[in-house]
């Protein structure tokens, strides 16, 4: 196996996977907090059924339109662990072309974030992640 270093390459992508986890560990809890300050799981919720990315920034009233693309960082990063999911729609165009749109749903870990709810921890989210910093 090749070293470089005196350090072979299983340590190198060893300590180089420590080191993401370490950084993904803050940005998970700050996502989250986001996701529960923005009211995302109760946007979602309210829809009745997977809301496609722009319409879950015009119903984002504080996040003006040209920050669409951060919106769509954080929910593929909140999907990717687990908190929302994503969903392939097709919808039609004015010249009758099919495109594929991805639209996010809630999980059971999301449906834990909606407001009103007899099991909602958005307050325990936000306490813990203002507790931390």
């Amino acid at each position: 196996m090749a070293s470089v270093n005196g350090q072979t390459t299983i340590e190198l992508l060893q300590g180089e996977a420590l080191l993401h986890h370490q950084l993904v560990s803050f940005l998970r809890p700050m996502c989250l907090k986001w996701a529960v300050e923005l009211g995302i799981a109760d946007i979602i919720h309210s829809h009745g059924k997977p809301i496609t990315l722009p319409e879950l920034v015009s119903a984002l009233v504080q996040v003006p339109p040209t920050k669409a693309s951060f919106v769509k960082r954080l929910m593929r990063f909140l999907a990717h662990n687990g908190i929302f999911e994503i969903h392939e729609e097709s919808q039609h165009d004015d010249d009758d072309d099919e495109q594929q749109h991805e639209a996010y749903a809630l999980t059971p870990a999301s449906k834990l974030l909606v407001k009103g709810t007899d099991h909602c921890l958005t307050s325990f989210v936000l306490l813990v992640r203002c507790s931390r910093g």
